[in-house]
């Protein structure tokens, strides 16, 4: 019988690691860009994808942490480095007279097992569905994983974005290295985000 007092858990499943008894924490990513951080720090989180939760915090906390936030901001602010709106359009092909959504997409491969948390069965699926129920002026502009490209069949994202015509383009990641999807967020007039951590971009970026 083991029975610990922490259990910490890098897992896609939630339901196991709760078997135990004592405290559960699930190790998970904790690089949240834009800003740098180590590559190897993880957060323990109490579940899986609780992005931007807010617990409730101190005042005399609160305040140091934003003195903190305010340095961090600044840094930031010197260190972005993006294409301005005009170049990045010429680039990638997206339309200037029309309002352009951004999807930015999550890794698909069978190694990632966080992939039973998907809010569809696939990319493509979440692809179709969106840009079928955006308005016909709207321009989905769709930021591939690097991973996927290295690693992924592309195909069925491929089909899906070309089948939608006008009103879906897909970005590749080495537009703007390491940059695309920031800058697909700093020039859309909106993001869709699922259980990437491309949301931290459109939360840094209001």
């Amino acid at each position: 019988h083991i029975a610990p007092d922490i259990v910490l858990a890098r897992s896609a499943d939630i339901v196991t690691p709760h078997l135990f008894p004592g405290t559960v924490r699930f190790m998970m990513e904790g690089p949240v860009p834009p800003f740098t951080t180590q590559p190897s720090l993880v957060t323990f989180a109490r579940t899986l994808f609780n992005d931007g939760h807010i617990p409730e915090i101190p005042e005399p906390l609160l305040t140091r942490l934003d003195a903190v936030a305010d340095r961090l901001w600044a840094q930031l602010q010197s260190e972005i480095d993006l294409p301005t709106r005009d170049e990045f359009f010429a680039r990638t092909g997206l339309p200037e007279d029309r309002p352009i959504v951004g999807l930015a997409l999550e890794y698909e491969h069978e190694e990632m097992f966080f992939r039973q948390h998907h809010s569809f069965a696939d990319n493509a699926t979440m692809i179709a569905e969106i840009a079928r129920d955006l308005p016909k002026d709207m321009v989905l502009a769709v930021s591939n994983h690097p991973l996927n490209e290295l690693y992924g069949d592309n195909r069925a994202v491929e089909g899906i974005v070309s089948a939608f015509e006008d009103r879906a383009v897909l970005l590749s990641s080495e537009t703007y290295p390491g940059a695309t999807t920031f800058a697909l967020a700093r020039h859309a007039e909106g993001m869709i985000v699922g259980n990437s951590k491309s949301w931290c971009y459109s939360a840094a970026l209001g």
